[in-house]
């Protein structure tokens, strides 16, 4: 170990090695089994379309309702460096750490040549302090903000105020995000802002950094979530929102959204924009649903606050059916985090056109746009079962 910290500051002069201790090897922490998640909620899928995506969809929706969680693997690493660009970290002896690999490879292409001794050589800063990494590149999205990071913070939580753990914020964060991690009582100077490539030298991660959380949502999590937020699930939701894609991270449209608010408010539903309420407004909000409509996107995350059996309405745009590739992970996301919430969930399929894309691994590209035309029939039909 001596040997690759000596190795390091060949490489870069301008970190220093810690010569006056003795650094252990990584090892994993704790393991914590995956489960099974079933649920009794209704499934339902709207659509006047005809094409192969709608069949698609179908086959993913309607003939598994359940899913298998992952076991969640915490590793305590030391002397790596995170690139907080693309969110690669990189170990001692010169390997990419897989479980952060994932997402980034939607960043830059991970086959590169000697990508991660590159990547080791330009970090010109460092973090002496021990430290929690939980944000991945794609955090940037609500979603992933909450069910990867915020929920792998509160799985942490008690170690980390213990032990008075640094949690590194990668600067490209919006800055809500410092907000929300101040709100729920960690001080500003617990938290480390950084950018670029980084030496931390003593570094908690776990796999929750792949999205694993995001696309097979844990119960038990979830609850952590709630425990961590202080968030009361109303026992008797009255409130009917529509959830606008304003401020929203991704490039997805509807032309015709003025009319398909106008069918919503006719119905009783109020205009949200949950990208301009406070972090604690958007709990209060999503604890009293009772039923959350719009186009599908991040937003529906906050549902992990609602009370059982809430009804969600997705507007999913139909080129979402393999945006990112064809494994079935972000078309199913919504019906996944359902069945952890014990909602029931209604997709309403619409035509769309993408400029750009698919986007998928290896392949690192701008988000692809999507603008879709909501099927208003669909809507009609669907508002009045409520």
């Amino acid at each position: 170990m001596l040997a690759n910290l000596l190795r390091a500051v060949r490489n870069n002069p301008r970190i220093e090695a810690h010569q006056t201790e003795t650094i252990p090897q990584p090892a994993t922490q704790s393991i914590q089994p995956g489960t099974s998640v079933t649920s009794d909620r209704i499934v339902r899928l709207a659509s006047n379309l005809s094409s192969d995506r709608l069949g698609t969809l179908k086959r993913m929706l309607l003939e598994d309702r359940g899913y298998v969680a992952p076991d969640i693997v915490t590793k305590r690493l030391f002397d790596s460096v995170l690139d907080t660009n693309t969110g690669l970290v990189v170990l001692p002896g010169g390997e990419l750490e897989s479980s952060a690999s994932h997402i980034a490879s939607y960043y830059v292409d991970t086959r590169q040549p000697n990508l991660a001794q590159q990547v080791r050589k330009a970090a010109q800063t460092e973090i002496k302090e021990r430290a929690i990494h939980v944000f991945h590149r794609s955090c940037g999205a609500y979603g992933h903000f909450l069910l990867d990071g915020l929920c792998a913070l509160a799985l942490s939580r008690q170690m980390v105020r213990s032990e008075g753990l640094k949690i590194i914020v990668p600067k490209f964060l919006p800055r809500r995000v410092q907000e929300v991690l101040v709100e729920l009582g960690f001080p500003p100077e617990q938290l480390i802002v950084t950018e670029g490539k980084v030496l931390v030298r003593d570094m908690s991660l776990s796999n929750m950094l792949t999205g694993v959380n995001s696309f097979k949502p844990r119960q038990d999590i979830i609850s952590c979530l709630r425990e961590f937020t202080d968030a009361k699930r109303n026992a008797t939701p009255s409130r009917r929102i529509y959830l606008t894609r304003e401020g929203a991270y991704s490039p997805r449209t509807a032309r015709n959204e003025v009319e398909v608010v106008s069918e919503f408010q006719a119905h009783g539903f109020e205009l949200v924009s949950p990208a301009y309420l406070s972090f604690r407004e958007q709990i209060d909000l999503f604890s009293q649903a009772k039923v959350i409509a719009g186009n599908h996107g991040s937003a529906f995350a906050n549902m992990v606050f609602s009370p059982p059996c809430a009804q969600i309405i997705d507007l999913m745009p139909e080129h979402w059916v393999g945006y990112w590739g064809d494994t079935g992970y972000a078309e199913r996301w919504l019906l996944n985090l359902t069945a952890a919430c014990d909602h029931n969930y209604t997709v309403i399929l619409s035509p769309s056109e993408m400029s750009g894309g698919p986007c998928l691994p290896n392949a690192p590209s701008e988000l692809a746009a999507i603008k879709s035309t909501t099927d208003l029939d669909a809507v009609r039909s669907v508002l009045t079962t409520l």
